[in-house]
């Protein structure tokens, strides 16, 4: 059996990069039917010719098993999974997980006192705000990154990039996060006494497809995980408003979230907030549905995050100078300590 701690942020899925996959119902039957040239949804109509399908393999009439939340699970085709997300309902895509769930008697955890304060503060004074903006500046630059895309070759061909840089908060800046945070860990020497792993998943936006096809896996294993912690969303101090860290209190481990508080009080220096997604809204809901620790920490309270422009083309590094660099330091931080704190450090 191995006992594992995570981090784990996604890939963005950039709907607003993919204008051919927005559909309203009154047209759905139409573009079943016929060619996929045009498609409104909104009131907005946007192409779907040839030009702008290059590249993606994307099955409108494919059926996927969906729950929604507090729902039964029901069949429903990608053109409509697609609609559903568009219009902010959320959902598991389940098709290839639907029998992912606790199995067994799920013990409560004890989390230890902090005590690597030495160790943790080194390394937290070797992470800069430097490195996560070139990253970010170069991952938001691809055409698109959604799941069903041909993107290596985009990303290896600058001719095929075009001037769309979406998904910099959602979750671009997650993603480079916890990257500046492995980078930090690895360059001053970092020997944990447990694995830490380091994930990041794509389909986050389909239905949270990646994390539950790990999660699965690693349930079929019989793999222990100790603590997930889920980085979905850093950058954003909404103007007006206090800054703070958002502790996500619903459809989380309670015992590892005041764990997590702990942290934050200790390394950080900004101070946290508890608040609510309202459904099980980023990747670590697939770890709990899987009957692991799983905890969630976003950029502010729920309803000052980054709302207004995530899964459009504003969801862009420069469109505010409430897109913060020094905010997503803090959560590199918590990162760096979450990581020494449970895992320790060999001597």
């Amino acid at each position: 059996m191995k006992s594992t701690v995570f981090f784990l942020s996604l890939i963005g899925v950039a709907f607003a990069a993919l204008p051919n996959t927005y559909y309203e119902t009154t047209s759905q039957q139409q573009v079943l039917n016929g060619a996929l040239d045009a498609v409104v949804l909104n009131g907005h109509t946007f192409d779907a010719g040839p030009d702008a399908r290059r590249g993606f393999s994307l099955n409108l009439v494919e059926r996927r098993l969906v729950q929604m939340e507090g729902k039964a699970p029901i069949w429903m085709t990608e053109l409509e999974k697609i609609e559903a997300k568009a219009n902010g309902i959320p959902f598991f895509d389940i098709t290839d997980t639907p029998m992912l769930g606790p199995r067994g008697v799920q013990s409560t955890v004890a989390y230890p006192t902090l005590s690597a304060h030495k160790q943790v503060t080194r390394v937290i004074n070797t992470l800069t705000t430097e490195v996560p903006r070139a990253l970010l500046k170069e991952f938001s630059s691809f055409r698109t990154r959604h799941y069903k895309s041909e993107i290596t070759a985009e990303a290896a061909n600058p001719e095929l990039r075009s001037v769309i840089t979406v998904s910099a908060d959602d979750d671009g800046s997650g993603t480079v996060t916890i990257l500046e945070s492995y980078r930090a860990l690895l360059t001053s020497g970092f020997q944990p006494q447990l694995p830490v792993e380091f994930h990041w998943y794509s389909a986050e936006e389909g239905g949270l497809l990646g994390s539950q096809a790990v999660a699965k896996s690693y349930q079929a294993h019989q793999f222990q995980v100790y603590a997930m912690s889920q980085f979905d969303m850093t950058a954003w101090v909404k103007v007006g408003v206090q800054e703070h860290i958002g502790v996500i209190t619903d459809y989380v481990d309670s015992s590892l979230t005041e764990f997590n508080k702990k942290l934050i009080d200790t390394y950080l220096n900004v101070p946290y907030i508890e608040t609510k997604c309202g459904y099980a809204c980023s990747d670590h809901a697939s770890w709990a549905r899987a009957g692991y620790p799983s905890i969630f920490t976003i950029e502010s309270s729920f309803e000052h995050a980054n709302h207004a422009n995530i899964h459009t083309m504003n969801d862009r590094m420069d469109i505010s100078s409430e897109f913060s660099f020094d905010h997503m330091l803090e959560f590199s931080k918590l990162a760096v300590a979450f990581a020494i704190e449970l895992a320790g450090w060999e001597m």
